[in-house]
């Protein structure tokens, strides 16, 4: 019979938070999308420029980073188990 160890509940956790950082950002450019075919380019394009300044730094650049990080972080919590 085999026996599985469980996994620390940590690390888990923290890679569910590091996924939902990831996700967050594509998500809602697919939710935006009935409302960015209703402007003209011109108007879309001031849009982009004026009112997405700054996410990128903030939630869309540490989230891959941290997703690594916590992903060996289970790999080296399951390798001393």
């Amino acid at each position: 019979m085999r026996t599985t160890e469980p996994e620390p509940a940590v690390g888990i956790w923290l890679g569910r938070i590091h996924l939902a950082l990831a996700v967050q950002a594509p998500t809602a450019h697919v939710l935006e999308l009935p409302n960015k075919f209703a402007p003209s380019g011109e108007v879309w394009l001031a849009i982009q420029q004026q009112l997405s300044r700054g996410w990128g730094p903030f939630l869309g650049a540490p989230a891959p980073p941290l997703g690594w990080c916590s992903l060996v972080v289970l790999l080296w919590a399951k390798r001393r188990v």
